[in-house]
């Protein structure tokens, strides 16, 4: 117990000690019944599985307890006792390590085992990918992935997150380490580049969660309309956010591929961005050996285009662009068309896209959240 003043905690804090065994005991059990529940909600409510993952702890901590600073804190009568590691890093990297996998293994020994993360921040605790990737090739691990809550306002930086070392604040890590999954687990939403950074992210290989969509820290994307009169109409924060939702909307279009292809930004050879960094109009780019020239209407636009087979390469765009490909003639247009893609991944044409083909390559205009599609006769690459 911790004597202090402090917001939301009053006089007496009440710290736990993540070594206590007992008290891990229970925390697992707590939360592997709770799963429990969801398998049998689940089941009795049509099978439809929308819980998908569960983030075992949210900015846990072992260093920075809110208010204690940088003092490790722990109870020397468990075996978790600080006198027990060589240094104060292998006891936070343990200690944490344990903590959370412990929750994790609740999840995954429960009736409905799902994905497990871990969300930190730029403390000692940031160390947790390098000791939960150790443990993943030695002996295993229950926690699927680590990410940061880096609250950037970087493009560049945000890009570098999914596929290389990157200082963020105090933290200097790759989040792209071993298999874990890149994910930018926390970034404020009241932004008006909220847009941008999202992009970016994902142009350089990471996941992005916007904290908030509205709530009490001000960090959403929406505020409540008049809270003294307990009026929580959202009302967004700027013209931004409607940007945002399109992207988001056209980003949810094209799922399947965002979710299995790596990007170029990350050495991925069949999901391309272009201006990726919302910094430009004009920019230029490749599609496998194919030259690209991207246009786009206005600063901020980003351009994608995914290869989805041998003959075919999908085209989209954030706002009004146009597209140029080189070389892509000499294998033959067969179609160029406009549509939409089922649950399944394959596309329903609802029309022809008109374009301009020469000699060198073709042209092609692509209007906002339009999806685009490119079939050409023979096969541009050799499929493996």
């Amino acid at each position: 117990m911790l004597k202090n003043q402090g917001y939301g905690y009053g006089v007496y804090w009440y710290l736990s000690d993540k070594n206590d065994l007992e008290l891990r005991a229970l925390e697992k059990k707590a939360l592997k019944t709770l799963m429990n529940h969801v398998a049998s909600f689940n089941s009795a409510n049509g099978d439809i599985k929308t819980l998908v993952g569960v983030d075992v702890a949210n900015e846990n901590s072992v260093t920075h307890i809110h208010g204690v600073g940088d003092t490790v804190y722990h109870n020397p009568a468990t075996w978790g006792a600080y006198v027990n590691f060589s240094s104060q890093a292998a006891f936070v990297a343990r200690t944490e390590w344990e903590y959370t996998v412990n929750l994790a293994n609740g999840i995954k020994e429960s009736n409905y085992p799902v994905w497990t993360r871990l969300n930190t921040f730029t403390t000692a605790e940031e160390k947790s990918i390098d000791y939960n990737e150790e443990m993943r090739v030695s002996g295993g691990t229950s926690l699927d992935f680590v990410g940061l809550d880096p609250y950037s306002t970087s493009t560049s930086t945000l890009y570098s997150y999914g596929h290389q070392q990157t200082v963020v604040g105090t933290s200097d890590e790759n989040w792209a380490e071993g298999s874990n999954l890149p994910m930018v687990m926390e970034n404020s939403g009241a932004v008006s580049s909220a847009e941008s950074l999202l992009l970016a992210s994902l142009a350089g290989g990471a996941f992005y969660n916007v904290y908030e969509y509205m709530g009490p820290d001000n960090f959403g994307l929406y505020y409540p309309k008049d809270t003294s009169t307990d009026d929580f109409t959202p009302v967004a924060r700027g013209t931004y956010v409607a940007d945002v939702v399109k992207t988001n909307k056209l980003l949810k279009s094209l799922a399947l591929d965002l979710s299995t292809k790596r990007p170029s930004g990350a050495n991925g050879t069949r999901l391309v961005y272009f201006n990726p960094f919302s910094n430009s109009t004009s920019t230029q780019g490749r599609i496998l050996t194919f030259a690209t020239s991207f246009t786009g209407n206005s600063t901020g636009t980003v351009g994608l285009a995914i290869v989805r087979s041998d003959h075919t390469i999908l085209l989209a765009s954030t706002r009004d662009s146009t597209f140029s490909i080189s070389g892509i003639v000499d294998y033959g247009i067969e179609a160029v068309e406009y549509g939409y893609y089922t649950a399944a991944g394959n596309f329903v044409a609802n029309g022809t896209q008109s374009y301009i083909a020469n000699a060198t390559g073709i042209s092609v205009d692509v209007a906002q959240g339009l999806l685009v599609h490119i079939q050409t006769k023979d096969a541009f690459f050799a499929v493996k």
